[in-house]
This record gives C-alpha cells, structure tokens and sequence, in this order.
C-alpha cells in the first residue's frame, strides 16, 4: 500500500538532519581541541640520576629581603648525582632540580656543574634548605636526583618514540631554568 504524497513530505519535514549536524559540529570541535594540545601543549623532559649522595661541603647563605621581613639564613648542601654518561648533554649549570633522599621527600636544587669523566658523568648540585626547615640531611645520605631538562610537545614525543624523527628540539622558555648557579 502506498502513501499519500501529503503524508510523505510531512514525515520528511520531520526527519531533519539539525541533531546530527549539531553532534558533527562538536566532534569537530573537540577533535580541533584535541590537536591543538597534542601539537602545542608542554611536556617535560627529565633526565634521572642513577644515584644521589650528599657531601660534606655546604655554605651558608644569607638573604636579605628588600619589602622589609627579616633575614634568611638558608644552607646549600652539596649532592653528587651519578647519571649515565650519554644523559647529561642536556643538562647545564643553572637548571632547577628536584633531590628525593630516601626518607626525606623531595628538596629542591640547583645544578652547580657538570664533571663528564671517561666511564662515568657527574653532576654536582646545591639544595637549599632554610635553617628554619623540618628537613635536614647529612652527609652520606642517598637517593637520586631528577633535572628537567628540556620542553616539547607530545607530537614530538611520539615521533621520536617511533623513530620518525632522532633529535627532539628544545622549546625555549623566557624565565624557566634561567637560575644563576652563583658558584
């Protein structure tokens, strides 16, 4: 049986395509959002010691700040950190770092230089600690270090992982990393 010519243009009337249009609009949204992030977001990169002992060498460093508190007294204990020796050519004198000492959670540091021997690389930092801080650390205490090196996008990260590209660029950061050793 055959429907009436009236009964057919009402039904398509009411079939529109708006919903699917609508849900096509926001994939295309969220697949432009998705790309964006992937191609132009910031990944660290970090190198990670194989091993981390603190030194006997520390200095003791006073600040005076300009708006008027008191002053600082603040300690910069000395930490060798072992990486291996294809894994430091990124790092230089000034990055920030991070030392995880077992028990005492993470310090934050300084890298003071870079010592690339034959068969093994070395890096020495500075942590530093106020007097006033729950944290102390001795001499001979271990752990491992970790240095953020460099920032790049995770299109770079997985080109690299595939092999597609060999060298992943560094993105610059005016203000990050910038830190003067002061040694």
């Amino acid at each position: 049986m055959s429907n009436p010519f009236s009964r057919t243009t009402r039904s398509l009337k009411a079939d529109s395509y708006s919903l699917s249009v609508t849900g096509l609009i926001i994939a295309a949204l969220a697949m432009t959002a998705w790309c964006a992030w992937f191609f132009m977001s910031e990944v660290s990169v970090y190198r990670t010691s194989t091993s981390a002992s603190v030194t006997g060498k520390d200095v003791l460093v006073s600040e005076f700040p300009q708006d008027g508190r008191r002053a600082r007294e603040i300690r910069e204990k000395s930490i060798i950190a072992q990486f291996l020796p294809g894994e430091i050519g990124d790092i230089r004198p000034g990055q920030a770092a991070t030392v995880y000492l077992k028990g005492k959670g993470q310090i934050p540091a300084t890298v003071a230089r870079v010592i690339n021997q034959h068969d093994r690389a070395l890096v020495e930092l500075f942590a530093r600690l106020d007097e006033d801080a729950p944290v102390h650390i001795q001499e001979g205490e271990t752990g491992q270090v970790k240095i953020e090196v460099k920032y790049v996008s995770p299109a770079s990260l997985v080109m690299h992982a595939s092999g597609i590209i060999s060298d992943i660029r560094e993105i610059s950061h005016p203000g990050k990393n910038k830190k003067e050793p002061g040694r």
